[in-house]
């Protein structure tokens, strides 16, 4: 799969009519209302990533010592390649907690019109 802003906005863990409704409706947004939720979107991305891929390396090196797992040059890039697979596999895994709503009203300000609040 692409890794684009849609295909991002897909495995999110975002309610279904919020995801639905911003897809169809992402095309039609200016310039700046693209950019924003883009901005938002791929930090998301990178933020939950990030979080599975801490997660996979402290399982795999827990494998190492339990088993004949190698920890070689290949280990992180063994990793990585799990972590991207498995955040395409149907949606980001449910296991990572995250709130996802200051992220879903700053978009929806994006999508009113307002400029969304400062952090």
């Amino acid at each position: 799969m692409e890794l684009n802003t849609k295909n991002i906005i897909k495995i999110l863990p975002f309610d279904n009519d919020f995801k639905d409704n911003l897809l169809k409706s992402f095309d039609g947004f200016d310039p700046d209302q693209k950019f924003s939720i883009e901005r938002i979107v791929w930090g998301l991305y990178d933020a939950l990533y990030e979080l599975k891929l801490q997660q996979n390396i402290q399982h795999e090196m827990q494998a190492s010592n339990d088993t004949d797992h190698p920890l070689d040059k290949d280990f992180y890039k063994r990793v990585k390649e799990k972590t991207e697979k498995e955040m395409f596999s149907e949606s980001v895994d449910t296991s990572i907690s995250v709130d996802l709503s200051q992220a879903r009203s700053q978009i929806d300000q994006i999508i009113q019109g307002s400029k969304p609040e400062a952090n």
